[in-house]
């Protein structure tokens, strides 16, 4: 797997009573790919929602690169500095499809982590739990890899809708994510496969952009922030 460096401006606010967004997750939260979280997850998703609706936004991001759901309760959940949080957005799965998970031990570890953000902030705050990564869609993972990795992405994937069915205001965005389907959805058929990508793994600075307007559209869908 290649092993790129995260950005390191995990903080970025817009004044005292911002919007506030906490990211906590693995490399798809962490910005991989890009040289500034303002141009991973997190950075899109603040901009995008602040030029419709001209409110202040901010966002913290904890998260590491090839982290299992396990390591993100045992070494990250302890570094988050956010007092407030209005929206925590998740991103998992991926670690533990490569590194076999168990469906009971991602049960355990994920509910945990539920838990604890709750309990730190409030069952009030939603939790959305991201869409998985688009293993088949990795230019540079066999085919052979493909199948076995998104197999076992797919056991947690239904374990994940199982813990969200029974627990208020969190959600998982389980629709697969596609790079044919957002060249067509976004008009981007000037653009070529390897540029969703910046390392035929990570995303790219316009699959972030992109990923984030998903998110945005799932918001709206669900009536998360506002309706």
């Amino acid at each position: 797997m290649p092993d790129l460096s995260a950005p390191e401006d995990i903080e970025y606010s817009d004044g005292p009573d911002s919007f506030h967004i906490l990211s906590v997750g693995e490399s798809s939260i962490a910005s991989i790919g890009v040289d500034s979280q303002a141009h991973g997850i997190a950075g899109f998703l603040a901009a995008h929602l602040k030029s419709r609706s001209q409110s202040n936004y901010s966002y913290e991001v904890i998260a590491k690169s090839g982290y299992t759901a396990e390591k993100v309760k045992d070494r990250l959940l302890s570094k988050i500095s956010s007092s407030r949080a209005d929206l925590i957005v998740i991103g998992l799965g991926a670690n533990d499809a490569f590194k076999l998970s168990t469906p009971k031990k991602w049960h355990e570890n994920v509910v945990y982590i539920i838990s604890h953000l709750q309990e730190k902030f409030s069952a009030k705050v939603p939790i959305v739990f991201i869409n998985m990564p688009p293993i088949t869609d990795f230019p540079i993972f066999t085919t052979l890899l493909k199948f076995f990795v998104s197999n076992q992405l797919g056991i947690l994937k239904s374990e994940l809708v199982n813990i969200v069915s029974k627990r208020e205001n969190v959600f998982f965005m389980d629709n697969n994510l596609n790079t044919q389907v957002f060249m067509k959805k976004y008009n981007l058929q000037d653009k070529v496969f390897d540029d969703f990508y910046s390392d035929g793994v990570h995303p790219s600075k316009i699959t972030y952009s992109i990923w984030a307007k998903e998110i945005i559209e799932f918001l709206d869908k669900e009536c998360i922030i506002k309706c």
